[in-house]
């Protein structure tokens, strides 16, 4: 089982490096993300950088999250259109194989990408605060980093193949993907402007009244847990004769 997995995970990075599963568009799109990333915000931070939840979200969850967005439509969906998902099933893999490398390979490239883009955004803190330099991340903050950013690839790996198995398109499921990124922030962004002063007042003075470790381990539970409950949706949904669509 663990070699075919292991397979199936070289079979994707072959072709996330080589051409095909984004392709070098792909490997261009996430650079440029890991320059941005660590460029703008990093810079104008300065050494607060290092000791910033807003690194954790940023650097730990929202871009290892991204990156991986950018390439999990293609999982199923990709394979779909390039004609190469039927050969994928009539192979000796299980279906478990195929599913479990899938995630863990998009799983492994968004976190190997995220701790890159954590490393390029501290050396330009470095650079914007440059009379107290060097300096590093905070045990806590890189443990934090490169944690949720394994939980928060593992989330979109997951939830991407789930939307790409029945997708026609990359397209249409980097769409469906893009939304359920995006609306929960709308949501969030509306619901607290619609909440009287009191209540967000109140909403904001629990957030920061919230102990750092608690927080944390509370975020991992809940990222451990929708992963967990997304793979096992997905293996049920994985079946080789739907994967075929008209």
């Amino acid at each position: 089982m663990l070699h075919d997995v292991w397979t199936m995970v070289w079979k994707e990075w072959r072709e996330y490096l080589v051409g095909q599963g984004g392709g070098r568009f792909g490997n261009l799109r996430v650079l440029a993300i890991i320059l941005i990333a660590g460029a703008f915000i990093a810079f104008s931070s300065g050494a607060g950088w290092a000791t910033s939840p807003i690194a954790l979200l940023a650097i730990g969850v929202y871009l290892p999250l991204v990156l991986t967005l950018t390439m999990v439509a293609d999982s199923f969906a990709g394979e779909r259109e390039r004609h190469t998902l039927e050969t994928l099933l009539v192979s000796r893999l299980s279906d478990r194989a195929i599913l479990l490398g899938k995630v863990a390979a998009l799983t492994s490239y968004g976190w190997l990408f995220g701790l890159v883009g954590a490393i390029v955004s501290i050396v330009i803190a470095n650079f914007g605060a440059i009379h107290e330099a060097p300096f590093f991340y905070t045990p806590s903050i890189a443990v934090g980093v490169a944690g949720l950013g394994l939980l928060s690839s593992g989330l979109m790996a997951s939830a991407g193949c789930l939307v790409s198995l029945r997708a026609p398109t990359t397209r249409q499921a980097q769409q469906t993907l893009s939304l359920l990124v995006i609306a929960p922030l709308v949501v969030g962004v509306i619901g607290m402007q619609l909440m009287p002063s009191s209540a967000q007042a109140g909403l904001l003075n629990t957030l920061s009244g919230l102990d750092g470790r608690t927080a944390l381990l509370l975020s991992v539970l809940a990222l451990v847990a929708l992963n967990g409950t997304l793979v096992a949706i997905a293996l049920a949904r994985f079946r080789r004769d739907r994967l075929i669509l008209d």
